[in-house]
């Protein structure tokens, strides 16, 4: 199972008073290897960015986490 915790936030520098924030909500997230280890990426999935100048930012929304073997 994958369970993904926390409330997302923009991270980063935002240019003077462009308009920008974080839209949408966390709907699942895909690991970029199925092999049991610790920091894999994990690319979340549902947000963007909305606001006036939201074109001129990029999101990357991931994370890391673990794959563990079963009991």
């Amino acid at each position: 199972a994958t369970f993904i915790v926390g409330t997302p936030a923009l991270v980063g520098t935002v240019f003077g008073t462009d308009a920008v924030s974080l839209s949408g909500s966390v709907t699942g997230g895909n690991f970029a290897m199925a092999d049991v280890g610790c920091g894999i990426t994990v690319t979340i999935l549902g947000l963007s960015l909305a606001g006036a100048q939201a074109g001129d930012y990029a999101l990357t929304a991931t994370t890391t986490a673990a794959i563990t073997r079963p009991p």
